[in-house]
């Protein structure tokens, strides 16, 4: 289980540097308005995050560990009304897709909202906008620092040359 420090921790190993492609060093931005909308609809803020900048970066998906002083971070209210605007009204598709008020059936079961929030989950928990990579993290227990081999992974360690330890990659 989790250290007495740790209040929150992501399952999956995708790690996901927003708006920008670590490993070819191109920075393309093609969710800004969704993610910048969502997160004042969600947060109740007047300002987000910048893409651009890598403010936020985290893993991918919605397996996560957290404690639940860290749910009680927030009150109650905050939890409906996210709740509301991703899965009891069309609220989250009207306002994040730039079309007339129409949802498809399609885009009501991929539930395109939420996978959105899928990179916000450790803000509401607690934790700062940038995640540090698993391997990297202090406050993660040993079995946790398990390395998906990603490509990005070796480029930042600078061992995106093609040849690791005698192997190809």
């Amino acid at each position: 289980f989790l250290p007495e420090e740790t209040g929150f921790a992501h399952l999956s190993h995708n790690h996901v540097v927003h708006g920008c492609n670590g490993a070819r060093g191109l920075c393309k931005t093609t969710h800004k308005h969704d993610f910048e909308k969502m997160w004042k609809d969600v947060f109740g803020s007047s300002i987000a995050p910048s893409l651009e900048t890598r403010d936020v970066q985290a893993y991918c998906c919605v397996q996560f560990l957290v404690k639940r002083d860290r749910i009680r971070l927030r009150p109650r209210s905050f939890y409906s009304r996210a709740l509301h605007y991703f899965g009891e009204s069309l609220e989250s598709y009207y306002a994040l897709f730039p079309a007339p008020r129409f949802a498809r059936a399609t885009d009501i079961l991929s539930r395109a909202p939420c996978q959105h929030a899928m990179f916000i989950w450790h803000v509401m928990f607690g934790e700062p906008l940038t995640l540090p990579r698993r391997h990297l993290d202090r406050s993660l227990p040993l079995f946790m620092k398990l390395v998906n081999i990603e490509v990005e992974v070796l480029a930042e360690s600078g061992l995106d040359t093609g040849v690791i330890d005698g192997w190809v990659a």
